[in-house]
């Protein structure tokens, strides 16, 4: 997760605009599962004005979920995703 936030500061104003971070909780029901995909999908619409999305989690297990919900409904709301299920870190 922070090799990719690195490398999109980088390559901020060169050939991207990176329009920030939406950090999301993870909850154990699979309603808010559901729920909290969406927020962070709109937030990212709304309020950073995205084009695309990359998501991404840390963790294993209820991580994953929540990733490929924020991917699912970002792609709903018409942005581009790709989704990182990356269980380590890449911080050196």
């Amino acid at each position: 997760n922070e090799a990719t936030i690195l490398e999109l500061y980088r390559r901020h104003g060169v050939d991207i605009d990176f329009a920030g971070v939406v950090v999301s909780n993870n909850v154990m029901s699979l309603d808010d599962k559901q729920a909290y995909g969406m927020m962070s999908a709109l937030l990212a619409r709304d309020t950073l004005h995205a084009d695309a999305v990359i998501s991404s989690k840390s963790g294993m297990g209820h991580g994953q979920l929540d990733a490929s919900f924020q991917f699912l409904w970002s792609e709903k709301l018409g942005m581009p995703a790709v989704v990182n299920l990356n269980n380590t870190s890449n911080y050196k």
